[in-house]
């Protein structure tokens, strides 16, 4: 089980700022919305669902949750140090989504990764995420990397981080929980 993931940070985009959009989540959807989570959209409704399992294609990721307030989206709020501004399971609310496909994100990858990762297309994996600050557990399934571009593999890895290739050297395999940069493989909004 890796132990530092963080969800979808984004890091960059390839165009001047990049668009988010405000899906609606209602109480019934029964999931617990994290900052950097990926979502998806729910059945036809414009509704946004998170993702449990690596299917369907994404909406993007979550960058800010609200609750709903008489129709109303107002902010979440910390209460420390137990939980962090995340919308709960059963809560409804709204959340803003990235749904720019120039954006690049740093996720975390369940082990080792090499440069031969680099260009393919992989699903997610979910992992316990931080409820003291909110921020979701999901990361990269290297095992999931395949050079097709299906429908169930939800983003392709761009690079290996900067960091991580600062921190163990160019031509290393970079460890567990290591950093990817990513970006959404076939994204539903573009």
């Amino acid at each position: 089980m890796t132990t530092y993931r963080n969800g979808f940070i984004p890091i960059e985009s390839q165009g001047a700022p990049y668009a988010t959009k405000t899906f609606k989540v209602v109480a019934t959807a029964n999931n617990a919305y994290y900052n950097n989570d990926p979502v998806k959209l729910e059945g036809n409704t414009g509704l946004a669902e998170r993702v449990t399992a690596s299917s369907a294609t994404l909406l993007g990721v979550v960058i800010a949750s609200y609750k709903d307030v008489g129709g109303q989206k107002r902010p979440l709020t910390h209460s420390q140090p137990t939980n962090g501004p995340f919308l709960t399971s059963g809560q409804a609310g709204f959340v803003e989504v990235i749904t720019d496909p120039r954006v690049r994100y740093l996720a975390a990858i369940d082990t080792s990764a090499s440069g031969g990762l680099v260009g393919k297309f992989v699903t997610v994996t979910a992992g316990a995420p931080n409820q003291k600050t909110g921020q979701s557990g999901f990361g990269i399934k290297a095992a999931s990397a395949t050079a097709a571009n299906t429908s169930s593999r939800t983003f392709q890895i761009v690079s290996v981080s900067d960091f991580e290739i600062a921190q163990y050297g160019r031509n290393r395999d970079i460890p567990a929980d290591g950093g990817v940069v990513v970006k959404l493989a076939n994204p539903l909004l573009s």
